[in-house]
């Protein structure tokens, strides 16, 4: 089984704001906060496997980021992060990988998407996607402009994203069912959409200064879990649920 990970990034807004936004959009959604404990990073596996419910591991903020995992993926990552970013007022950047193959992202601010990103189309598709479908899907990282650190810029960012399948597509070899040639794949500058978001987020900065730890969690030796907090919650009893406990 490939890489599978879903994160959430939110800009100049410390760990402690993002977990009581989190847990504020969460009750909001029925659901209600059972735990907030410390991460053991050798323990790690075991605490996270605890539960099937919604969890969330927060880091505390890196240059100007706060990473937010979501493990479970449910409710829906990207509307969380949309959530976040209404609630902290501030930009938010949901990242996303599927089985290694495909890179997704959404970019919010203050509850609106601004951006949206899916490294190939074509991935999840049987019959070759039309031309208008495409280009609906087509990135437009602007709205990044303001966010880029120092010295980066939008070129150095679509070059990330282009590569592979959408500069395939532009320069118009895709095959007959839009996918890339063989050769055309090996000779593509990252061979898993992991690699892709570790040099997404070092771009982009979202780790700080330092080399995107994010895409493979779990095995990273480099994430200092003594810092970071996760937060477990459950479905709150619906009201004949709860009037159903009180005969009892």
């Amino acid at each position: 089984m490939g890489l599978f990970c879903q994160i959430f990034h939110v800009l100049d807004v410390n760990q402690s704001n993002v977990h009581n936004a989190l847990t504020v959009i969460m009750s909001k959604r029925g659901f209600s906060l059972t735990s907030a404990t410390t991460i053991d990073g050798g323990q790690l596996e075991s605490q996270i496997d605890a539960s099937s419910a919604p969890a969330y591991i927060i880091g505390p903020m890196q240059g100007r980021w706060t990473p937010v995992i979501d493990l479970h993926a449910e409710p829906w990552p990207g509307e969380i992060c949309t959530d976040l970013s209404r609630t902290c007022s501030t930009h938010t950047l949901c990242v996303m990988v599927h089985d290694d193959d495909v890179m997704f992202y959404n970019l919010d601010h203050c509850g609106e998407s601004q951006d949206g990103y899916n490294s190939n189309p074509q991935y999840f598709e049987a019959d070759r996607v039309l031309e208008p479908e495409i280009q609906s899907q087509r990135h437009t990282p602007k709205y990044f402009e303001s966010l880029l650190p120092e010295g980066k810029t939008l070129q150095g960012l679509l070059s990330i994203l282009n590569a592979g399948w959408w500069q395939a597509h532009d320069d118009g070899i895709l095959d007959g069912d839009g996918v890339m040639p063989n050769e055309i794949w090996d000779a593509a500058p990252y061979q898993t959409e992991g690699e892709r978001m570790v040099a997404f987020g070092t771009f982009l900065e979202l780790a700080g200064q330092n080399i995107y730890p994010f895409a493979d969690w779990r095995d990273n030796r480099n994430i200092n879990w003594q810092t970071y907090q996760l937060l477990q919650f459950v479905r709150k009893p619906s009201l004949a649920e709860r009037l159903v406990g009180k005969k009892k």
